[in-house]
């Protein structure tokens, strides 16, 4: 949850929708993280015989980023036999068979060389795609070689990206460090030569720290944060980023003290706020983040996940279940950015929330849906055995 709550920092207003909007319209609202929206704007871009490729390709991709694997998988198929001289398209089809494959182990025979393959095309087709060469570097980096993996292409993909991209070619060799070689000291002389590149960048800095934190490296985490927040200009996002770390390891504290310095400056910093009330739940203080959420929702009624935080917060106080339906209600009535609060993690606290008004049935309805989109996890699979029970006894 911790990770969706900072995620969700990134993003704070909701485009209108459109009727009519070309594909690259399409794009800049998929890439600001607007899924839902751009995968409904494709239908009308696919209702032809001959289909735009790019619509192709994009239909696809907004069903990687929604969860909905195998239609994407069709979308990308689709992709490729309608332009198959298009690298980028071959290097998602095979990303889409290794998602599957993340998500049913059993696939990974099948799948997994097929995935290989069409890495290997997209290559063909095009060396210099910095992107084909990543995908099919990582391929060879994790894939085990009953499916065609080999650490020694991997290195030889990653001296390739770096004659491309000096910044990527450095992480990629950090990669193989950490991951095959156990080299942790070594890993680090690469991440500081890929944040050496460019010396005023400070969002590697941050992207490096994120991703070392979570895989417990915390010490080298704490340094790329901090240099990070020495590069950035916009120290507000700097302490905003420091905050978000202390937070993700449950250093509480010390993210509460910055989140309360960021709202006394800018009380109407949403950020902040966000991170400020997220910080109260944590803490076990319900009350005093639904005061933030409430007063957030007042001064920023278009924003949406203010009422899914509101409404989480009187779900943690035991109060309000009448509310708490309401609001989560309106939250899943409107088109979700990928940065907010996800639509099975909405359906999850409806369904708890329904369940305080001894709705059963209707909270059954909703933790299956909760099930079925994201793919479950234990927590939510003993609620949804719990209310299952309630909604047949009911």
């Amino acid at each position: 949850m911790k990770t969706i709550t900072i995620i969700l920092l990134i993003v704070f207003s909701q485009p209108a929708l459109a009727q009519e909007k070309s594909l690259d319209e399409i794009n800049t609202i998929m890439t600001a993280g607007w899924y839902e929206e751009a995968n409904l704007l494709l239908d009308s871009h696919l209702g032809t015989n001959s289909p735009d490729p790019k619509a192709l390709f994009m239909k696809a991709q907004a069903a990687i980023y929604l969860g909905h694997l195998e239609e994407a998988q069709e979308w990308s198929e689709k992709s490729v036999e309608s332009a198959p001289q298009e690298a980028e398209y071959w290097s998602q089809l095979g990303t889409i068979k290794a998602f599957r494959i993340r998500r049913n182990p059993m696939k990974g025979l099948t799948l997994g060389r097929s995935s290989k393959k069409n890495y290997e095309k997209a290559v063909e087709l095009d060396p210099l795609n910095l992107v084909a060469l990543q995908s099919l570097m990582k391929f060879h980096l994790h894939a085990p070689g009953i499916v065609g993996g080999n650490k020694d292409k991997a290195r030889q993909l990653a001296e390739q990206i770096l004659a491309l991209d000096k910044v990527q070619g450095h992480l990629a060799r950090a990669e193989i460090f950490r991951r095959v070689d156990q080299d942790l000291p070594q890993a680090r002389v690469e991440m500081d030569a890929a944040v050496s590149v460019n010396p005023q960048d400070p969002l590697l800095c941050y992207e490096l720290a994120g991703i070392l934190m979570g895989e417990g490296q915390t010490d080298d985490a704490w340094r790329y944060h901090h240099l990070g927040k020495e590069r950035d200009p916009d120290q507000t996002r700097g302490q905003s980023q420091l905050a978000a770390a202390y937070f993700l390891q449950d250093r509480n504290e010390e993210a509460l003290v910055i989140y309360l310095a960021l709202t006394e400056t800018d009380p109407d910093n949403t950020k902040a706020l966000i991170g400020l009330g997220s910080v109260y739940l944590a803490q076990d203080n319900p009350a005093e983040a639904a005061t933030i959420f409430q007063k957030l929702l007042e001064s920023r009624p278009d924003f949406p996940p203010a009422k899914y935080f509101l409404a989480r917060s009187y779900l943690e106080m035991k109060t309000n279940p009448e509310e708490s339906v309401r609001l989560l209600h309106e939250y899943l009535d409107v088109h979700l950015n990928l940065q907010w609060p996800s639509r099975p993690l909405a359906h999850w606290k409806l369904a708890l929330a329904l369940e305080k008004l001894q709705k059963y049935d209707e909270a059954w309805e909703s933790i299956s849906l909760a099930q079925k989109l994201s793919g479950g996890n234990n927590r939510l699979s003993r609620d949804a055995k719990r209310l299952e029970f309630m909604a047949k006894d009911d």
